[in-house]
C-alpha cells in the first residue's frame, strides 16, 4: 500500500500542531491522511515503519513445524496439565520442577520477570527446541507456576 508525505498544517493525535502529514494513496486515485508529524523526517520514519510491517508473516522452520505437529498429535512432554488445562502440581516432584527450571535457566529464563516478557518467551522457545519432545510449553508454564508458589 503506497504512502506519501505532504507539507501542510495538521493536528497530531496529542492535540499539538504539526506540519507534515502521511497520506495513504487509495486505489481510486485519491488520498487519505493517516497521521500528522512535526517534521518531514518523522513523517518519513512513519512511512518506513508502515512499509516494514506490511505483509508481515511468521516464519518457522520445517523442524519447528514438525515439533508443533508432533506435540499436538502425540501429547509428548511430561503431561503435567489436567484435561481442563490447569497445572497438576500434585503429581510433580520438587526435583522435576527444579529440573525443568534448570533447563529454562540454561536458555536465559528469569523468574524475576513475567513469563510473557519477550526474553522469557524466547528462553522457553529455545528450551523447547533444545529438548524436543521432552517438555511442552504447558509443562514449562506449570513448572514456572509451581516455582513461583502458584501450583494447581
Amino acid at each position: 500500500m503506497p504512502w506519501d508525505t505532504l507539507k501542510r498544517d495538521c493536528k497530531k493525535s496529542d492535540g499539538k500542531s504539526g506540519s507534515y502529514v502521511v497520506l495513504k494513496k487509495k486505489s481510486g486515485g485519491g488520498t487519505e491522511q493517516v497521521s500528522c508529524h512535526s517534521s518531514e523526517e518523522k513523517a518519513k520514519g512513519s512511512i518506513g515503519a508502515r512499509y516494514a510491517n506490511e505483509g508481515r508473516t511468521m516464519k518457522i522452520t520445517k523442524r519447528q513445524l514438525r515439533r508443533l505437529i508432533r506435540e499436538a498429535t502425540t501429547g509428548k512432554g511430561k503431561g503435567w496439565q489436567l484435561a481442563d488445562g490447569r497445572c497438576n502440581s500434585h503429581n510433580i516432584s520438587p526435583g522435576e520442577v527444579a529440573e525443568a527450571m534448570a533447563v529454562l535457566e540454561e536458555f536465559g529464563y528469569s523468574l524475576f520477570i513475567p513469563p510473557t516478557v519477550d526474553d522469557n518467551n524466547i528462553a522457553i522457545n529455545d528450551a523447547l527446541a533444545g529438548y524436543p519432545g521432552e517438555y511442552t510449553y504447558e509443562d514449562f508454564m506449570c513448572a514456572i507456576q509451581i516455582a513461583q508458589g502458584r501450583g494447581a
